[in-house]
């Protein structure tokens, strides 16, 4: 065995268990985020569901905060195969621009998910009410 072998088994003895530590607590703390954003996740959604029952049931009126200059609204769809078969995933976004052509979108929102058009198209504009649907140019 050549010397620079030798260090280098010697090297790698020394340094493998801090690594598989790291490692360890790297992928722990991972999880531990992956569980705090599932559960984030799910309270947002909870709230959501919540507004857009409220607004539709006549409960709740919907007051943006500001007037936009320029709102956009999109919504798309498109098939998935699944265990369950086929559906339809669907995605809207609203965002707003300072111009009418060439502006980058800024604050951007999304909402997406498996669910009934007419769902998904409450959602969607609860999400638009609330950024000012209706308001801007």
């Amino acid at each position: 065995m050549f010397k620079s072998e030798a260090i280098t088994e010697r090297i790698m003895a020394e340094i493998s268990p801090m690594i598989k530590d790291f490692m360890s607590e790297t992928i722990s703390h991972s999880k531990e985020i992956q569980l705090d954003s599932e559960e984030i996740g799910q309270e947002v959604y909870r709230q959501m569901e919540t507004e857009v029952e409220s607004f539709w049931s006549g409960e709740m009126e919907i007051k943006p905060e500001r007037t936009p200059v320029r709102l956009y609204i999109t919504a798309d769809g498109t098939g998935v195969r699944t265990e369950e078969g086929p559906k339809e995933a669907k995605i809207g976004s609203v965002y707003e621009t300072l111009v009418a052509q060439g502006a980058l979108a800024n604050d951007i929102q999304y909402i997406g998910g498996f669910t009934k058009v007419e769902d998904f198209g409450k959602k969607l504009y609860v999400l638009s009410a609330k950024r000012g649907y209706g308001k801007s140019l």
